[in-house]
This record gives structure tokens, sequence and C-alpha cells, in this order.
């Protein structure tokens, strides 16, 4: 994540750097438009702080999206009535690791909360159904905890 940061940052500053160049220079008795090489250097610094923070939104949203549906998955199953005794064995079963693994589910709801503060940060917009996700995200994990 601090390499996303730094990277867009970087390009970022370069770009700034970029237009603040003057378009064209003197140089005894040639005049050189750099116009041109201007405009396209700063296309690819526009670029690339467009991939990076894209592929850091894809990667943010596939995990808030893992997340969601472990809880809407394993509520599902757990709230399901058993109809035999393996049914209700793999049941208690999946209750006994999913409570032995909350703590590890609930250490990825910080990294994925610096992801979007980061994409904040770059002034990235998200989808309504993506801030919809992220909103109910500590809804669904208290309900999700309580079973």
């Amino acid at each position: 994540l601090k390499s996303y940061d730094n990277d867009v940052t970087r390009h970022k500053e370069q770009q700034a750097d970029i237009q603040g160049e003057e378009i064209s220079h003197t140089i005894n008795f040639i005049k050189i438009d750099c116009t041109l090489l201007k405009t396209s250097l700063v296309n690819h610094c526009v670029v690339w702080q467009n991939k990076l923070t894209g592929l850091l939104n894809q990667n943010a949203l596939q995990q808030l999206r893992d997340l969601h549906l472990l809880f809407e998955d394993n509520t599902k199953r757990l709230t399901t009535p058993p109809l035999n005794l393996k049914s209700l064995s793999e049941s208690i079963n999946k209750m006994r690791e999913l409570k032995a693994d909350l703590p590890e589910i609930e250490k990825k709801f910080a990294p994925l909360d610096a992801m979007y503060n980061t994409l904040q940060k770059f002034e990235v917009q998200i989808t309504d159904e993506e801030h919809d996700l992220l909103e109910n995200l500590q809804t669904e994990w208290n309900n999700f905890n309580q079973m």
C-alpha cells in the first residue's frame, strides 16, 4: 500500500515538474518547441497515476467483496437448520472454525480502510455499490460476530 502511495505521489510530482517547464527554449539561434514532448510526458504521468489507483481500487473492491461474501455465505450456512447429524456436526465445526478465525478476519479491516483512505487522498471516485458495501461492512461484521 505504501508503494502505491509513493508511486502515485512520485508521478504527480513529475507531472507538476513537467508542467512547470517552459514550452519553448532558445539555444543560440535555434528555438525549440517542446509542446508535444511536454504533453506526451504529462499524459504518461496521468496514465500511470490512473493505472496505479485503478489497480489499488480493484484490489480494495475485491477484498471488500470477499469479506461480504464470507459473511453472507457463512451466515446462510449457519442459520440453515440441520437436517441430520452430519450436517449438525459440520455446522458446529464451521462455527468453531469461524470463532477461531474472528481475530484474523477483523485484522483485514484496517488495511482495507487504509486502501480506501489512499484512494480518497488521490480523489479516486468509487462506485455507489462500492460505497454501500463499505458503509455496511461494520454493520454486517457486528451481525456476523453476534451469531
